[in-house]
């Protein structure tokens, strides 16, 4: 994924890091449509050039923060943005329910938005004990919300440009006061996946009640396929 990047807004790389995975899938249930994610950089430090045998950036670092310091993020040696990577404590992205059914141009215009949160910094206690969308993985296993998901067509696939807010909560930060952008070039959407035990009339029914016009979706193989 040679076109496809995260940065981590005022972190040691302002041009970011490669993705090297990102998983694309959806899934339908009897609670809605989902979006599920999962996403991986390449190394922090890939490309950087060995440090010299006098380097002294560990004493630089030592008062920096864990944010600025170059040495601590090649500790944790990766990112992974993800709703699948730990079964049972993720939910996903909602793009389609009873109450708002899903619309694909106006997923196209607006994107899709998940633990939204207000401007300015904000206590993580705020999104209360309920399941976040997606776990993160940064520096240690920290709180990723305020999603917003935005996608464009190419054909078949699609662009994504995803952003969100992170909280260093593996260090006992209580406070999103970081944020990241991924961009990730043409990922193959893989569909709605019907829940195991759903019968296929039962799915067929709730596609129509979550989505403003079914006749957009293609069944294959035991999944709903957009037509963007």
């Amino acid at each position: 994924m040679t076109d496809s990047r995260i940065w981590f807004a005022h972190n040691p790389w302002p041009r970011g890091h490669r993705v090297v995975r990102c998983d694309w899938s959806g899934r339908l249930d009897d609670l809605g449509l989902w979006f599920d994610l999962h996403l991986q950089s390449a190394s922090y430090t890939e490309g950087d050039p060995p440090p010299p045998d006098d380097d002294d950036d560990d004493d630089d670092e030592s008062t920096a923060g864990d944010w600025a310091a170059r040495g601590v993020w090649s500790n944790y040696g990766r990112c992974t943005l993800s709703s699948t990577m730990w079964p049972g404590y993720h939910a996903g992205l909602l793009v389609g329910s009873a109450d708002t059914p899903l619309d694909l141009d106006r997923l196209v215009r607006r994107g899709v938005r998940a633990d939204s949160l207000p401007a300015g910094p904000t206590e993580v206690a705020l999104l209360g004990e309920r399941k976040r969308a997606v776990g993160l993985y940064l520096l240690g296993h920290d709180t990723a919300a305020d999603h917003h998901l935005r996608i464009t067509p190419t054909g078949p696939r699609a662009h994504l440009d995803w952003t969100g807010r992170i909280a260093l909560t593996y260090v006992g930060a209580k406070t999103f006061r970081h944020t990241f952008r991924a961009v990730v070039a043409r990922p193959r959407f893989t569909g709605f996946a019907i829940t195991p035990g759903l019968p296929l009339d039962v799915a067929r029914d709730l596609l129509a009640l979550f989505t403003t016009d079914p006749s957009r979706f293609t069944l294959r193989a035991g999944r709903f396929i957009p037509r963007w």
